[in-house]
């Protein structure tokens, strides 16, 4: 009768054999890793600017473009040789200008420094009038400054040794920081027009005469977070094993609505100025983007390394 060790014995064979087979797989594995391990891991830099407008359609008045510029910092995490996420931070200052000629606006209104006679109750009342604004010849500017985040899929193939094509596509959101505008030319003239009929337009006892423009300037109110479409695309040339030249295009889109709800006229009749965008002037606000950048690319973790190890 064979003993339990000789009965074992192809057992332990066959463990032996399965555990030598598992270290030689750990170590293809190990092997394979220590070639495939690299995945590029990019800090980037750009400045550039364009066509960097807010966009709205004022009634009875004309919406002219501006211009700005953007100053980014980002970062990318690639997943495979070709696809990464990016994000970062960056600034950027948009403008545009409105322009009003004979416009009018009206609100409603009580004098409470005029007495007039009601017929009806033979008694003396503050009369309700109508205040009127002229607006002519009118030029306003606006100017945004915000922080911008981009959350964004990257992409990048290469030409040839030393050139790869480079895309974003995402989203960013926007968080403005300054918003301003500034009266730069024109006259607006205030009038009172009471139920009998009368336009009282020569009373400054009263508040009512004509303003010339000299440079006025105030606050706009925004909504405090928007967010954008974003895409962009360029080449990359290769300097150093771990530093390249970034030239480009971008493009970018306002999704949200960035003026306020409101009903607030343009002047109100204590004589306030709250600007186009803080105005019932307009119904929506936007902000679109097309413009060109330049920076660096620059591979962080390949920097540390003789040789770039194959994906």
């Amino acid at each position: 009768m064979k003993s339990i060790h000789q009965i074992l014995k192809p057992a332990r064979k066959g463990v032996r054999v399965t555990a030598a087979a598992l270290l030689l797989a750990m170590a293809a594995t190990a092997a394979q890793a220590q070639v495939g391990w690299y995945v590029p891991r990019y800090i980037t830099g750009d400045v550039g600017g364009g066509l960097q407008s807010i966009q709205f359609t004022p009634r009875d008045g004309k919406h002219k473009v501006g211009a700005g510029f953007h100053l980014n910092a980002g970062a990318v995490f690639m997943i495979d040789a070709h696809w990464g996420v990016a994000t970062g931070v960056g600034v950027a200052s948009y403008a545009s200008k409105a322009k009003f000629n004979d416009m009018m606006e009206s609100s409603f209104a009580i004098d409470s420094s005029i007495n007039m006679l009601n017929h009806d109750t033979a008694t003396w009342v503050n009369p309700q009038y109508e205040f009127r604004t002229y607006f002519r010849n009118f030029t306003e500017k606006q100017k945004l400054l915000q922080i911008e985040v981009p959350i964004a899929a990257y992409f990048q193939y290469p030409i040839d040794g030393r050139m790869d094509v480079v895309g974003r596509a995402g989203f960013k959101v926007g968080i403005p920081v300054s918003s301003k505008y500034k009266l730069m030319k024109g006259t607006y003239e205030t009038r009172a027009f009471f139920e009998t009929g009368v336009e009282y337009d020569s009373l400054p006892q009263h508040g009512f005469y004509t303003t010339e423009v000299n440079k006025e300037k105030g606050k706009c109110k925004l909504n405090p977070v928007n967010l954008s479409l974003m895409l962009e695309g360029g080449v990359t040339y290769k300097f150093t094993k771990s530093l390249r030249a970034y030239a480009g295009i971008n493009f970018s889109y306002c999704l949200t609505n960035i003026h306020k709800e409101t009903i607030e006229p343009i002047l109100t009749t204590e004589r306030k100025y709250n600007g186009t965008l803080r105005s019932n002037r307009i119904d929506r606000a936007s902000l679109i983007s097309v413009g060109a950048s330049a920076g660096v690319i620059w591979d962080f973790w390949l920097a540390h390394y003789k040789t770039k190890p194959k994906f």
